[in-house]
């Protein structure tokens, strides 16, 4: 995998900094023609590097998505599918391979319920850092209520990772090359930008969305218009605050010009919904306000200002970054690297596939560049033309029924080897208590 010609010189190994943040749709950037985004360092990052506009996660909600994008593989593989889900540890992650290649490794999560050690997700840094402080940039605390107690969530805001995420690269060893992982949490429910970014997007200091009411709204399912806008507005608020503090991360690493020596991936773990199909938060469904996530790779020397638009998995995240480091990635991964589009070639696009569990119910979906088959929870197979209908709204199974049994028997295939790779190499389950479950119920995760 050497980038070098043979007979050359080898380049040093490239710094590797890879953000994943969490909850946010790509839609709701700038980079991807949001018109009220304020994301100017994420939408200058991805113009100095290749912006992908069909990348895709493989799960709405955290854990499986993560455990992808750490591991190259899809969740039927990888098993980590469950609250209760700990990644085996058979997977070889992202951070074991580039310290198999001689990286130091270093991880900061905000999201303290299920990006953490207790989930399998630390294999292979030599520092993960979960931590919990609200920083003094941070908006009013929200609480939730069940059975009439009250309860803080205090997972840390930008400010707070970027602070920490500096602090621990500034100890490295600079003989080294090092990978960071910052897994920022601010775009996840419940909302609760600044008051001065609150204010940028028209929602008011006594808004009382602002507090108690979003959760409880949240709880009630009842959405009506007027609502849905002040959150969405919320939402917006948190991603333009932390753009400002990833901005600073950029800056703190001294990576705003985007060296060579230094390749920065900036992805999602999944979207978000607001009753673009009926709900709102995430986890529920596989439409593409769930699985449409940003992408963009700036750094390396790479050609900047690039756009792909052929469909990606984050699948392709480990290969990709195994290909730059010159490090051994694990046999069998599915995904493919996209070192090629980051050269300014070209790929075809392939097909991928998306994994939900609900209970005792496994929803699937696959997307074959424009047409995308979703099993329902009844394993009902409802096509779309991702063309002609971006907003999911029209089944096309009658006009395209030899289309949707193909996909159909891809997805069956899929699955039929995914589970017998996580035969081979079960994932664990560990004892949720009743604090760990609070904290998931007061994210909106319910199981």
């Amino acid at each position: 995998m050497a980038l070098s010609a043979p007979g050359c010189a080898r380049t040093p190994r490239p710094d590797i900094v890879l953000i994943v943040i969490d909850t946010l749709r790509a839609d709701h950037l700038g980079a991807y023609g949001y018109a009220r985004a304020q994301t100017p360092r994420l939408d200058a990052l991805a113009a100095a590097g290749t912006r992908f506009d069909a990348a895709y996660a493989t799960c709405s909600w955290t854990l499986p998505s993560v455990a992808s994008i750490l591991t190259g593989r899809y969740p039927v593989e990888h098993g980590a599918q469950r609250l209760s889900s700990v990644l085996g540890d058979a997977q070889v992650t992202l951070a074991e391979t580039l310290a198999a290649a001689g990286y130091q490794t270093f991880g900061i999560s905000a999201n303290t319920a299920v990006v953490n050690a207790e989930s399998g997700l630390a294999q292979g840094f030599a520092r993960f850092e979960v931590i919990e402080e609200r920083g003094p940039q941070s908006g009013p605390d929200l609480v939730w209520m069940e059975n009439g107690t009250y309860r803080v969530p205090p997972e840390a805001t930008a400010d707070v990772v970027t602070d920490a995420a500096l602090a621990m690269v500034a100890a490295r060893d600079a003989s080294r090359p090092y990978f960071l992982y910052a897994h920022y949490f601010d775009p996840h429910s419940s909302y609760s930008p600044p008051l001065a970014y609150a204010l940028k997007f028209g929602v008011a200091a006594d808004d009382p969305m602002r507090g108690p009411a979003q959760r409880l709204a949240a709880i009630s399912g009842k959405t009506p218009p007027a609502l849905l806008e002040t959150l969405k507005a919320l939402y917006d608020a948190e991603i333009a605050f932390m753009d400002t503090e990833i901005g600073r991360l950029i800056d703190g690493l001294g990576l705003a010009d985007t060296p060579r020596h230094t390749v920065v991936v900036v992805t999602a773990d999944h979207g978000e919904e607001f009753a673009d199909h009926g709900g709102i938060q995430h986890g529920r469904s596989l439409y593409q306000e769930m699985l449409h996530v940003p992408l963009f790779v700036a750094g390396g020397g790479f050609p900047a200002g690039r756009v792909v638009g052929t469909t990606v998995s984050s699948i392709s995240i480990v290969p990709t970054l195994a290909e730059l480091a010159r490090a051994e990635a694990p046999p069998g991964l599915a995904g493919r690297s996209l070192v090629a589009e980051l050269r300014g070639g070209a790929a075809p696009s392939t097909a991928l596939f998306a994994d939900l569990p609900a209970g005792a119910v496994h929803r699937s979906a696959v997307i074959d560049d424009a047409w995308k088959l979703v099993l329902d929870r009844g394993f009902r197979p409802i096509l779309y033309d991702l063309v002609g209908d971006p907003g999911e709204t029209r089944a096309r199974n009658d006009g395209e029924a030899a289309r949707a049994q193909a996909l159909q028997r891809a997805i069956g295939e899929h699955n039929k080897a995914g589970y017998a790779a996580r035969a081979a190499a079960p994932p664990g389950e560990r004892v949720l208590d009743d604090h760990r479950r609070d904290r998931l119920r007061a994210l909106g995760y319910v199981e």
